[in-house]
């Protein structure tokens, strides 16, 4: 359309001017009256909550804007991109990831779009834009009650997989396996059960399985290029053995499934997380109260200033030196068994 060409054309205009962006770090509280004075309202409410004495924010031209990430030094080097009209608005296209000198291939997900289509229309019924709505609605005593409708909200959504789950089942060719993906923490574990409640209410008998129970053997698991073990490749789980398993339950035979779980004969652990980690700290605590409960050995330390890490090597005052030390000891107890 014709403002889309419009938009296109000045974004190039910017980019062949090659303007620098500028970054200040300021008070927040200064922060605060520049992006009122440009009449940035979401940018003021989550500064306003943020909690920083200290805010970086950058200009461009007679612009001002907030960022989580870091910036190019200037708009001319941002020469791959694309602009195109999808569904109703406008979809930035960006580089490729593995070659940033070419744009990515359009892929259309419109289960995506759709997820973000009812995500924002959840953010309408709780009266929240953006995360400055939120953080005054928890302020302001309401934090139970935003907790109270999300839950609603998505065990309704629960609600309408498992009858379409049930009315597919009862259909002339019946679907008998119902995968759930997600990367890790994302919730899977909880999503299968509360998946499985509805499912039982619906008069069905669901069995759960999940791919943690085919893991295969530490040795075999694949790493990164560091050496650290990369838990979210393929490789990491016995698929065959998942495959054979699967199959032998839908032809309706007993299959004893491997399950993945903690004892005694677990090696000692140490806990070592980053308080700025963007997976939640508290992850780290629930497993690691649940392991001491369990008379296993563990250690945890909660590193107030880092991000997403493990600490490899020892750093005074963390305590970490001990954990070589303490898989020696349980090697050394094992062989005694």
């Amino acid at each position: 359309c014709d403002d889309l060409k419009l938009l296109e054309a000045r974004m190039r205009e910017l980019v062949d001017k090659d303007l620098p962006f500028h970054r200040f770090e300021v008070q927040t509280e200064r922060a605060i009256k520049e992006f009122k004075k440009s009449g940035y309202a979401d940018k003021v409410k989550l500064l306003e909550t943020s909690g920083e004495a200290y805010t970086d924010y950058y200009t461009l031209d007679d612009t001002s804007d907030y960022y989580y990430g870091k910036l190019v030094p200037s708009t001319g080097y941002l020469t791959v991109w694309g602009v195109q009209s999808y569904h109703d608005g406008i979809l930035l296209r960006v580089p490729h990831w593995k070659d940033p000198s070419v744009l990515a291939p359009f892929v259309d997900q419109p289960k995506t779009y759709d997820m973000f289509k009812e995500n924002l229309r959840w953010n309408i019924i709780m009266g929240l834009n953006t995360v400055g709505d939120v953080n005054y609605s928890i302020l302001q005593g309401h934090a139970t009650e935003l907790i109270q409708i999300a839950e609603a909200l998505q065990e309704k959504k629960i609600v309408q997989i498992a009858e379409e789950i049930d009315r597919r089942y009862r259909s002339e060719t019946p679907v008998k396996v119902v995968l759930i993906t997600g990367p890790s923490s994302s919730g899977k574990t909880t999503f299968c059960r509360r998946l499985s409640i509805q499912l039982k209410a619906c008069g069905l008998k669901p069995l759960s399985m999940s791919t943690d129970d085919y893991f295969v053997n530490r040795l075999d698991t694949p790493r990164f290029p560091d050496g650290s073990f990369d838990f979210d490749n393929f490789e990491t789980v016995d698929h065959a053995l998942m495959e054979k398993d699967i199959m032998r339950m839908i032809a309706g035979e007993e299959v004893d499934v491997p399950e993945f779980n903690f004892d005694l004969k677990t090696a000692p652990m140490l806990f070592v997380h980053g308080d700025k980690d963007g997976w939640a700290s508290m992850n780290s605590v629930k497993t690691w109260e649940k392991m001491r409960a369990m008379g296993i050995q563990s250690e945890l330390h909660i590193l107030a200033t880092r991000d997403h890490c493990f600490q490899k090597t020892a750093s005074p005052g963390t305590g970490s030196y001990t954990y070589l030390e303490r898989i020696s000891e349980f090697l050394k107890e094992m062989k005694k068994l």
